[in-house]
């Protein structure tokens, strides 16, 4: 059972754009109290919870019991958790269009490769004009990012990650960042917003960890086969 209390109390405090421990302060309370009423792990005496209606201007009905902004915040964290408590990071990742895009690259070349098998010429200007074409598409997205177009500069990032460029983990994961925090949030869905938008955000970041993680693994286990055959060859 929803504690109607604890919720309105934290709904009106994030109306005022308030910490807890500016409300603490306001009303002369300790640093951790406001956070165990919010939490619903204690309740306020009843001059307390006078002095919480008095200083938010709503009367002491409004705070004890359900009411439309109760409802919204309830179904709020409802879709939250359907969304994102229920989900594992596997199939998170497996089912982003980030990811597909990375598998649908990989195998695409992996069949090129497998096309030149013995043309190694063939190879090495293909690995050329990839890094080449990787380079020109990071000034690109430098200099979108520099003019503060942010979404271009990310989706030029995405393309070049799912292609298998390291080198673009770091920059995206900044302008991911960047374009995050700057939305606009509504009032007293500050709070719940914020821990969203900062879920979807690790989320995107796993994402392209688990990429750069393949991606290095790969070349590192190629310079590992190239130096146990020279060890081989010497002894």
């Amino acid at each position: 059972m929803m504690n109607h209390l604890a919720v309105n109390l934290r709904i009106l405090r994030n109306k005022r754009k308030m910490s807890q421990a500016q409300l603490a302060e306001a009303l002369h309370l300790g640093e951790r109290v406001v956070s165990h009423y919010e939490n619903g792990n204690r309740v306020p005496d009843a001059d307390l919870i006078v002095a919480f209606a008095d200083f938010f201007g709503v009367t002491t009905d409004y705070l004890l019991r359900e009411n439309e902004e109760t409802i919204i915040y309830r179904n709020a964290i409802k879709r939250f958790k359907e969304e994102h408590n229920d989900s594992t990071v596997l199939s998170m990742v497996e089912n982003s269009e980030l990811w597909k895009k990375y598998v649908k690259h990989k195998e695409e070349k992996e069949k090129l490769f497998e096309d030149h098998r013995e043309d190694f010429g063939w190879q090495d200007n293909y690995n050329l004009g990839e890094e080449y074409d990787w380079m020109e598409r990071r000034n690109k997205a430098s200099e979108r990012a520099y003019l503060g177009d942010y979404s271009g500069a990310v989706e030029i990032y995405e393309e070049l990650l799912s292609d298998g460029d390291t080198s673009a983990f770091s920059p995206l994961v900044a302008l991911y960042k960047e374009t995050e925090f700057s939305k606009d949030t509504d009032a007293f869905f500050d709070e719940l917003s914020i821990k969203e938008s900062n879920l979807e955000l690790a989320e995107k970041i796993l994402t392209c960890g688990a990429i750069v993680y393949k991606e290095l693994k790969s070349e590192l286990d190629f310079i590992y086969d190239i130096c146990e055959g020279r060890f081989k060859f010497e002894n």
